[in-house]
């Protein structure tokens, strides 16, 4: 494992030439080729990136796992590929988000320094070391650990986008949150929650106590009871996991929203799309609304969330924390379904 750098004496923008003190290489997880985790990942030593103009430098503290980047690593849906890379992914090192620190900057950075603890929202996160254009970071709080500062990315961003923009929670709505205890679900439970939404969380009795300490006001076991016989009146569906059209129909008021994140892992071409089609389709002639969106991870966004944590309004819950060098066995994990909260890498 390399050693991490001593950087209290550089104080000034850096370049390969005056950042002695870092080392030439570092371990990453490296893909050539789409395919099984197991078949396409590898932990291998690679040259540490030097930060470009507008570039930051950052040491890789924890780093999380998402579904999105599952599919990135295997290729599917296809569509993925026109922007990831038709015959192999553009950039070898995956992972999505991460925390850490700036070790160094690029001459044309201002706005962080060395020893800036960050979040990051950008590719190549499965590494010691990762280099971000600075105004793709954001600035992490003092006592906002890098675990928990780590998943605050992609799932954050996604709960972030359904509450507070497509769903435009409102105080004294009712919120269903379906797969309230997965990466997206247990945030998008504290941000309804935050909104004043009166929340019911669906997932597995095993997971109910968190759903619970989260703020859900009422926890539904899918396992023993059926949502769609117990739910009515809801102004919005968070669906993390693809319910039946009827189903959502049944559990919605006749303004309500049925907003769909999760759907079946079917069709290798473009993936959810034509599940997603059917289910518009069907909503049609309701007088409900469903809808989807595409989560767009930016800065603003994240701030949102950083400060959130910060202050101690929004928490992570982690499933489990692994090395780098057992990234396979963290994507398996990830298949399984069954994760509560972020799965965490640490280098």
């Amino acid at each position: 494992m390399t050693s991490t750098p001593h950087t209290s004496d550089t104080t000034s923008p850096t370049s390969a030439a005056d950042r002695p003190a870092l080392p030439g290489t570092m371990t990453a997880v490296r893909q050539r080729r789409y395919g099984r985790p197991g078949d396409v990942l590898s932990v291998e030593s690679v040259p540490v990136p030097t930060p470009a103009h507008d570039e930051v430098l950052v040491r890789v503290e924890a780093a999380s796992l998402n579904p999105a980047d599952w599919h990135r690593t295997v290729g599917e849906p296809m569509i993925l590929r026109l922007t990831d890379g038709l015959r192999a992914p553009a950039r070898p090192i995956p992972g999505s988000d991460a925390a850490g620190v700036v070790v160094a900057v690029g001459a044309g950075v201002a706005s962080r320094s060395v020893g800036d603890p960050v979040v990051i929202c950008r590719g190549g996160a499965f590494a010691e070391y990762v280099a971000v254009p600075a105004e793709r970071t954001v600035l992490r709080p003092e006592g906002l650990a890098a675990d928990e500062a780590a998943g605050l990315g992609v799932a954050g961003v996604t709960a972030w986008q359904a509450v507070m923009e497509h769903g435009a929670v409102r105080p004294g709505q009712t919120v269903v949150v379906n797969g309230a205890s997965g990466g997206v679900g247990h945030y998008a439970v504290q941000l309804a929650v935050e909104a004043g939404a009166h929340v019911i969380g669906i997932c597995s009795g095993r997971n109910a106590e968190l759903v619970a300490e989260l703020g859900a006001a009422q926890v539904i076991d899918y396992t023993t009871s059926s949502p769609a016989e117990v739910v009515r009146e809801a102004d919005l569906v968070i669906d993390l996991i693809g319910l039946d059209a009827d189903d959502a129909a049944a559990m919605l008021a006749d303004h309500g929203t049925w907003l769909v994140l999760g759907m079946p892992k079917d069709g290798r071409i473009v993936g959810p799309m034509i599940w997603v089609a059917k289910a518009m389709w069907r909503f049609a002639r309701r007088p409900q609304t469903c809808k989807t969106f595409v989560a767009e991870e930016t800065p603003e966004r994240l701030r949102q969330l950083v400060e959130r944590a910060g202050e101690g309004r929004l928490r992570t819950s982690i499933d489990r924390v692994l090395p780098l060098s057992e990234v396979v066995a963290a994507y398996h994990h990830l298949e399984t379904g069954r994760t509560v909260g972020k799965i965490v890498l640490v280098p």
